[in-house]
Protein backbone atom coordinates (compact mmCIF):
# COMPACT_ATOMS: atom_id res chain seq x y z
CA UNK A 1 0.00 0.00 0.00
CA UNK A 2 2.59 2.40 0.88
CA UNK A 3 4.56 1.80 -2.19
CA UNK A 4 1.37 2.23 -4.43
CA UNK A 5 0.85 5.69 -2.55
CA UNK A 6 4.32 6.76 -3.36
CA UNK A 7 3.88 5.61 -7.16
CA UNK A 8 0.43 7.72 -7.40
CA UNK A 9 2.88 10.91 -5.53
CA UNK A 10 5.31 10.77 -8.40
CA UNK A 11 2.73 10.33 -11.01
CA UNK A 12 1.18 13.72 -9.99
CA UNK A 13 4.20 15.60 -9.14
CA UNK A 14 3.52 17.66 -11.80
CA UNK A 15 -0.05 18.94 -10.00
CA UNK A 16 1.81 18.88 -6.60
CA UNK A 17 1.82 22.02 -5.37
CA UNK A 18 -0.90 22.30 -1.91
CA UNK A 19 -3.42 24.43 -1.90
CA UNK A 20 -3.37 27.96 -2.04
CA UNK A 21 -5.30 28.25 1.40
CA UNK A 22 -3.31 25.90 2.90
CA UNK A 23 -0.11 27.57 1.66
CA UNK A 24 -0.97 31.25 2.30
CA UNK A 25 -1.45 32.23 -1.85
CA UNK A 26 1.68 29.40 -2.99
CA UNK A 27 4.48 31.48 -1.14
CA UNK A 28 7.26 29.18 -3.59
CA UNK A 29 5.81 30.79 -6.65
CA UNK A 30 6.46 34.38 -7.34
CA UNK A 31 2.98 35.80 -8.69
CA UNK A 32 1.93 38.85 -8.96
CA UNK A 33 -1.11 40.45 -8.56
CA UNK A 34 -1.19 43.10 -10.94
CA UNK A 35 -4.98 44.38 -11.35
CA UNK A 36 -8.13 44.36 -9.89
CA UNK A 37 -11.16 45.48 -11.10
CA UNK A 38 -13.26 47.13 -8.46
CA UNK A 39 -17.05 46.03 -8.04
CA UNK A 40 -19.70 48.00 -9.67
CA UNK A 41 -23.15 48.82 -8.45
CA UNK A 42 -26.39 47.01 -9.78
CA UNK A 43 -24.22 44.52 -11.75
CA UNK A 44 -26.11 41.61 -13.07
CA UNK A 45 -26.36 37.74 -10.87
CA UNK A 46 -23.94 35.53 -12.42
CA UNK A 47 -25.54 32.21 -14.02
CA UNK A 48 -22.97 29.33 -13.14
CA UNK A 49 -22.68 26.15 -15.31
CA UNK A 50 -23.36 22.51 -14.35
CA UNK A 51 -20.59 20.30 -14.21
CA UNK A 52 -20.85 17.88 -17.40
CA UNK A 53 -19.39 14.77 -15.64
CA UNK A 54 -21.71 14.41 -13.19
CA UNK A 55 -24.50 17.21 -12.14
CA UNK A 56 -24.86 15.59 -8.83
CA UNK A 57 -22.80 13.31 -6.00
CA UNK A 58 -24.10 11.57 -2.99
CA UNK A 59 -22.28 11.24 -0.12
CA UNK A 60 -21.97 7.42 -0.75
CA UNK A 61 -20.66 8.06 -4.17
CA UNK A 62 -18.09 10.71 -2.10
CA UNK A 63 -16.91 7.88 -0.26
CA UNK A 64 -16.73 5.41 -3.03
CA UNK A 65 -14.41 7.93 -4.90
CA UNK A 66 -11.70 8.66 -1.77
CA UNK A 67 -11.72 4.70 -1.27
CA UNK A 68 -10.45 4.48 -4.97
CA UNK A 69 -8.35 7.10 -4.61
CA UNK A 70 -9.34 8.37 -7.43
CA UNK A 71 -5.53 8.59 -9.41
CA UNK A 72 -4.55 11.20 -7.11
CA UNK A 73 -3.49 9.68 -4.11
CA UNK A 74 -4.37 9.68 0.02
CA UNK A 75 -6.04 12.76 1.24
CA UNK A 76 -6.35 13.98 -2.23
CA UNK A 77 -9.55 14.95 -4.50
CA UNK A 78 -9.66 15.27 -8.53
CA UNK A 79 -10.97 18.08 -10.37
CA UNK A 80 -11.39 16.85 -14.29
CA UNK A 81 -10.82 19.92 -16.55
CA UNK A 82 -12.66 18.80 -19.64
CA UNK A 83 -11.19 21.14 -23.23
CA UNK A 84 -13.54 21.21 -25.52
CA UNK A 85 -13.00 20.80 -29.72
CA UNK A 86 -9.22 18.83 -28.35
CA UNK A 87 -7.53 16.05 -27.42
CA UNK A 88 -4.66 14.38 -26.98
CA UNK A 89 -1.93 12.50 -29.36
CA UNK A 90 -3.65 9.51 -30.53
CA UNK A 91 -2.60 6.48 -28.48
CA UNK A 92 -2.63 2.59 -29.24
CA UNK A 93 -5.41 1.67 -26.42
CA UNK A 94 -9.30 2.88 -26.52
CA UNK A 95 -12.06 1.27 -24.96
CA UNK A 96 -16.24 1.87 -25.24
CA UNK A 97 -17.50 3.90 -23.23
CA UNK A 98 -20.85 5.83 -22.88
CA UNK A 99 -20.18 8.51 -21.18
CA UNK A 100 -17.02 10.82 -20.21
CA UNK A 101 -17.43 9.64 -16.73
CA UNK A 102 -17.25 6.15 -17.53
CA UNK A 103 -14.13 6.85 -19.32
CA UNK A 104 -12.49 8.96 -16.25
CA UNK A 105 -13.37 6.08 -13.92
CA UNK A 106 -11.57 3.38 -16.15
CA UNK A 107 -8.36 5.90 -15.99
CA UNK A 108 -8.25 6.86 -12.12
CA UNK A 109 -8.77 2.95 -11.38
CA UNK A 110 -7.05 1.12 -14.35
CA UNK A 111 -3.10 0.11 -13.36
CA UNK A 112 -2.35 -2.02 -15.94
CA UNK A 113 -1.85 -0.15 -18.97
CA UNK A 114 1.24 2.45 -18.76
CA UNK A 115 2.64 4.95 -20.48
CA UNK A 116 6.35 6.36 -21.11
CA UNK A 117 7.36 9.96 -20.19
CA UNK A 118 9.80 11.97 -21.51
CA UNK A 119 12.36 10.63 -19.41
CA UNK A 120 11.65 6.79 -19.81
CA UNK A 121 10.27 6.53 -16.66
CA UNK A 122 6.23 4.78 -16.42
CA UNK A 123 2.98 6.65 -15.67
CA UNK A 124 -0.61 5.96 -15.07
CA UNK A 125 -3.31 7.42 -16.68
CA UNK A 126 -3.95 11.42 -15.93
CA UNK A 127 -5.92 11.96 -19.02
CA UNK A 128 -8.27 11.23 -21.88
CA UNK A 129 -9.56 11.82 -25.31
CA UNK A 130 -13.49 11.21 -25.79
CA UNK A 131 -15.25 11.07 -28.63
CA UNK A 132 -19.13 11.75 -27.81
CA UNK A 133 -20.40 10.54 -31.35
CA UNK A 134 -18.70 7.29 -31.42
CA UNK A 135 -18.19 6.47 -28.04
CA UNK A 136 -15.07 6.39 -28.10
CA UNK A 137 -12.36 6.74 -24.88
CA UNK A 138 -8.82 6.80 -25.18
CA UNK A 139 -6.52 6.72 -22.17
CA UNK A 140 -3.55 8.82 -22.45
CA UNK A 141 -0.50 10.45 -19.28
CA UNK A 142 -0.38 14.46 -20.06
CA UNK A 143 3.31 16.04 -18.97
CA UNK A 144 3.30 19.32 -17.45
CA UNK A 145 3.16 20.68 -20.32
CA UNK A 146 -0.41 21.41 -20.57
CA UNK A 147 -2.56 22.67 -22.10
CA UNK A 148 0.24 23.28 -24.58
CA UNK A 149 0.49 19.46 -25.42
CA UNK A 150 -3.30 19.38 -26.51
CA UNK A 151 -3.98 18.88 -30.12
CA UNK A 152 -6.84 21.24 -30.93
CA UNK A 153 -9.15 20.00 -33.43
CA UNK A 154 -10.11 21.98 -36.86
CA UNK A 155 -13.66 20.72 -36.77
CA UNK A 156 -15.64 22.88 -33.49
CA UNK A 157 -18.14 20.29 -33.64
CA UNK A 158 -18.39 20.52 -29.66
CA UNK A 159 -18.31 16.20 -29.51
CA UNK A 160 -14.99 15.64 -28.61
CA UNK A 161 -12.87 16.70 -25.34
CA UNK A 162 -9.94 16.39 -23.82
CA UNK A 163 -10.37 15.59 -20.07
CA UNK A 164 -7.06 16.31 -17.83
CA UNK A 165 -6.97 15.23 -13.92
CA UNK A 166 -6.08 18.15 -11.31
CA UNK A 167 -5.52 17.62 -7.76
CA UNK A 168 -6.12 19.27 -4.58
CA UNK A 169 -6.00 18.56 -0.84
CA UNK A 170 -9.26 16.47 0.24
CA UNK A 171 -9.31 19.33 2.93
CA UNK A 172 -9.81 21.92 0.48
CA UNK A 173 -13.73 22.50 1.04
CA UNK A 174 -14.52 24.65 -2.23
CA UNK A 175 -13.55 22.02 -4.60
CA UNK A 176 -16.06 19.25 -2.12
CA UNK A 177 -18.77 18.33 -4.77
CA UNK A 178 -17.39 19.75 -7.68
CA UNK A 179 -16.95 17.00 -10.98
CA UNK A 180 -15.26 19.09 -13.79
CA UNK A 181 -14.60 22.35 -15.09
CA UNK A 182 -15.23 23.16 -19.19
CA UNK A 183 -12.17 24.69 -21.04
CA UNK A 184 -11.82 26.63 -24.59
CA UNK A 185 -8.63 26.51 -26.60
CA UNK A 186 -10.63 28.41 -29.46
CA UNK A 187 -13.00 30.70 -27.38
CA UNK A 188 -13.00 33.09 -24.52
CA UNK A 189 -14.47 36.70 -23.37
CA UNK A 190 -13.76 39.45 -25.19
CA UNK A 191 -11.20 41.54 -23.66
CA UNK A 192 -12.69 44.42 -25.51
CA UNK A 193 -16.31 44.13 -24.41
CA UNK A 194 -15.39 42.60 -20.59
CA UNK A 195 -12.35 43.26 -17.89
CA UNK A 196 -11.17 41.02 -15.64
CA UNK A 197 -11.85 41.61 -12.10
CA UNK A 198 -8.35 40.22 -10.98
CA UNK A 199 -4.99 39.51 -13.28
CA UNK A 200 -2.02 37.32 -11.85
CA UNK A 201 1.44 37.76 -13.29
CA UNK A 202 4.21 35.12 -12.43
CA UNK A 203 2.51 31.63 -12.46
CA UNK A 204 4.54 28.95 -13.80
CA UNK A 205 3.77 28.51 -17.50
CA UNK A 206 2.71 24.59 -17.27
CA UNK A 207 0.06 22.61 -15.93
CA UNK A 208 0.75 23.74 -12.08
CA UNK A 209 0.15 27.58 -13.28
CA UNK A 210 -3.06 26.47 -14.74
CA UNK A 211 -4.00 24.50 -11.83
CA UNK A 212 -3.13 27.57 -9.67
CA UNK A 213 -5.09 30.01 -12.07
CA UNK A 214 -8.18 28.34 -11.30
CA UNK A 215 -7.54 27.57 -7.33
CA UNK A 216 -7.08 31.35 -7.19
CA UNK A 217 -10.80 31.62 -8.97
CA UNK A 218 -12.22 29.12 -6.41
CA UNK A 219 -10.73 30.80 -3.49
CA UNK A 220 -11.60 34.72 -4.63
CA UNK A 221 -13.00 36.32 -1.83
CA UNK A 222 -14.20 39.96 -3.08
CA UNK A 223 -16.18 38.66 -6.18
CA UNK A 224 -18.14 35.20 -7.44
CA UNK A 225 -15.97 34.03 -10.11
CA UNK A 226 -17.20 32.38 -12.42
CA UNK A 227 -14.71 32.02 -15.28
CA UNK A 228 -10.87 32.46 -16.49
CA UNK A 229 -8.27 32.64 -19.11
CA UNK A 230 -4.68 31.34 -18.62
CA UNK A 231 -1.99 31.90 -20.71
CA UNK A 232 1.05 28.95 -20.16
CA UNK A 233 3.53 31.35 -22.35
CA UNK A 234 3.29 34.43 -20.41
CA UNK A 235 2.24 33.10 -17.28
CA UNK A 236 -0.34 35.09 -16.65
CA UNK A 237 -4.18 34.21 -15.35
CA UNK A 238 -7.02 36.83 -15.67
CA UNK A 239 -10.62 36.22 -13.40
CA UNK A 240 -13.49 36.88 -14.57
CA UNK A 241 -17.45 37.62 -12.41
CA UNK A 242 -19.14 36.47 -15.78
CA UNK A 243 -19.14 33.76 -18.27
CA UNK A 244 -20.29 32.46 -21.68
CA UNK A 245 -24.05 31.75 -20.11
CA UNK A 246 -23.82 35.10 -18.15
CA UNK A 247 -22.26 37.16 -21.54
CA UNK A 248 -22.66 34.87 -24.41
CA UNK A 249 -22.44 38.26 -26.90
CA UNK A 250 -19.09 38.91 -25.34
CA UNK A 251 -17.99 34.76 -25.43
CA UNK A 252 -16.43 34.73 -28.80
CA UNK A 253 -14.27 32.58 -30.97
CA UNK A 254 -10.66 33.48 -31.46
CA UNK A 255 -7.08 31.71 -32.82
CA UNK A 256 -4.94 31.61 -29.67
CA UNK A 257 -2.00 30.30 -29.41
CA UNK A 258 -2.11 26.83 -28.71
CA UNK A 259 -0.86 27.44 -25.10
CA UNK A 260 -3.94 29.50 -23.71
CA UNK A 261 -6.88 28.47 -22.27
CA UNK A 262 -10.54 29.53 -20.91
CA UNK A 263 -12.26 28.17 -18.47
CA UNK A 264 -15.44 27.84 -16.16
CA UNK A 265 -15.86 27.00 -12.87
CA UNK A 266 -18.88 25.53 -11.58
Amino acid sequence: MEEENENLKEEEEDNSQQSLEESNLMPTVQMLKIDKRPKQLGEEPEIRRHPRLDNYKTNYWKNQERKDNSGCGIGRQPIWLAVENARFSATEFSINSETAKECAKFCSNNTKINFIDENGRNKRCNAFSFNENEKKCEPAYSSIEFPSSLVQLSEADFTQRAFRRLCYSENFYPFTGCSDFIAFMDYRLSDIAISPKELYDGLPKNVQGLSACIELCVLANDFECLSGFFDALNGKCALYDVNSLSNPSSFCKHSGNGHQLYFEVS
